[in-house]
């Protein structure tokens, strides 16, 4: 019996011994895990490593993803104009039955305002 034993905790000693990458990484990540505040957070954290160790075994990360590119190509040497809304000459003095049909907005009882006066937000 004391020699069986034995040979369990030799075979532990010597397994102990062959730690690698993920043995460590293993411990860094069950480390991290300790450390969360929620039993909540832990089984959620666990729950989404062991979906990820799933698909991996089931060969979603076997190759690495394909990268597209999509090029835009743009026109040399053309310039753009930039036209500024509500330019003087743009706005009609007095709109003609023409252009306006109907109004379907009420009309506002007070009147906007001009300009907005910084000191007011302190008002509020």
């Amino acid at each position: 019996m004391a020699e069986e034993a034995y040979e369990v905790m030799k075979s532990l000693v010597s397994k102990q011994g062959q730690r690698d990458e993920y043995h460590v990484f293993g411990e860094h990540v069950g480390f991290k895990i300790r450390k969360l505040r929620t039993n909540y957070a832990k089984s959620t954290v666990e729950y989404l490593i062991n979906n990820i160790l799933y698909e991996a075994e089931t060969g979603k990360y076997d190759f690495p993803p394909q990268q597209q590119y999509q090029y835009f190509q743009q026109p040399n040497n053309q310039s753009q104009s930039v036209s500024v809304p509500y330019q003087s000459s743009n706005i009609p003095s007095s709109p003609s039955s023409s252009t306006i049909t109907s109004l379907t907005s009420p009309t506002p009882t007070t009147p906007a305002p001009s300009f907005i006066d910084e000191d007011s937000f302190d008002e509020v």
